[in-house]
């Protein structure tokens, strides 16, 4: 059976140490919601009931968060994508909850988004060096759609308007390699490349 997302170990710390190909965007030093949208678009928007990340996942998550701030930003088939803030504010994360209680949880500093690779994710697998099960990531607002490149094939997902990717690629496509975010005019902003182990 698929695990939900396992956290690549060296996903995030690549993402961080990333240079940004295409230039920096300053953040908005005005109101929150400019910071936030420079982050992932839905956490400038207003809060409906289903961004309430429920108390189930919430107690099986490996950092304490800002509950109050959650948003639910992706729906797949098999799993939830939900994005807080740490409760001490220094970190944004994502939490991925599946049908079958699995809780996975990821955390970036806001630059990741604002002035690194515009993105964070988790992959689910069924071990370590299998082809993923599941890609599911959070970007900002200036990345425009995530390269996926495959042992076999590349794939271009484009984000939802609240900036989450909830993606099953075919058994076929093979491991992943890497991941790249691209902005409006084409241009690569980031490659991560996806540890084999």
């Amino acid at each position: 059976m698929p695990r939900l997302p396992r956290l690549i170990g060296a996903t995030l710390v690549c993402v961080v140490a990333l240079a940004p190909a295409g230039g920096t965007r300053a953040v908005a030093a005005g109101s929150h919601e400019a910071r936030a949208s420079a982050v992932v678009p839905a956490l400038a928007r207003a809060r409906v009931p289903s961004d309430r990340i429920p108390s189930r996942v919430v107690a099986r998550t490996a950092v304490h968060l800002r509950i109050s701030a959650s948003r639910r930003i992706a729906v797949g088939a098999r799993a939830r994508l939900f994005v807080a803030p740490s409760i001490d504010g220094k970190l944004v994360c994502l939490v991925a909850s599946s049908r079958n209680g699995e809780v996975a949880t990821a955390c970036s500093p806001p630059a990741t988004f604002t002035e690194q690779a515009g993105f964070a994710v988790l992959i689910g697998d069924t071990g370590p060096g299998t082809a993923p099960t599941r890609v599911l990531a959070a970007v900002n607002g200036r990345v425009r759609a995530l390269v996926l490149a495959f042992e076999s094939s590349r794939r271009q997902v484009t984000p939802n308007p609240d900036g989450g990717v909830v993606y099953a690629p075919g058994a076929a496509a093979g491991r992943l390699l890497s991941i790249s975010s691209v902005d409006a005019a084409g241009a690569t902003i980031a490659t991560l490349r996806v540890p084999s182990g």
